[in-house]
């Protein structure tokens, strides 16, 4: 009988701190929307040719990073798709993989994605309201974004 409820009080007493574990790891698996894709960069010449497949160039590893919406008055030293410095809150980053291959969880909403090359920052592409590259996260969903770093290619 002592035995029974020595059992009892130790399990009633350590119950909360096996939720406590449970919930921090499902958080930890339940991802359920960001944005993912891979990185490549093209160099040389990338003229498309007739009877040629077109290549996204080679794997490139390097680090992903995520910022707040920002604009062009957001960055310094733009020039071209590569910009300096970026003046906007980071919100993530993360290394890719030796495939280029990256995957961010974030919560729903509007982010800039941004690329480290060389001593700066790529730019994939701006929209029409000076407006970098950005991303749009929905609930549930990854967004699949490949990216192409293309300082290095001529047409």
């Amino acid at each position: 009988m002592k035995k029974c409820l020595f059992s009892l009080i130790i399990s009633i007493l350590c119950m909360p701190f096996y939720g406590c574990i449970s919930l921090s790891s499902q958080t930890k698996l339940t991802a359920l929307q960001g944005v993912q894709g891979q990185v490549f960069e093209q160099k040389g010449n990338t003229m498309p040719m007739k009877g040629q497949k077109t290549s996204k160039g080679t794997f490139l590893h390097t680090m992903v990073y995520i910022f707040e919406p920002t604009s062009l008055l957001k960055v310094e030293g733009l020039n071209g798709q590569i910009c300096a410095k970026v003046n906007a809150v980071l919100v993530d980053s993360m290394m890719t993989d030796k495939d280029g291959k990256y995957k961010i969880a974030l919560k729903p909403g509007k982010y800039s994605l941004m690329v480290k090359f060389g001593q700066g920052f790529f730019v994939p592409y701006f929209s029409g309201t000076h407006e970098l590259s950005i991303i749009e996260i929905l609930p549930k969903t990854f967004s699949e974004l490949d990216i192409i770093v293309n300082v290095n290619a001529s047409y």
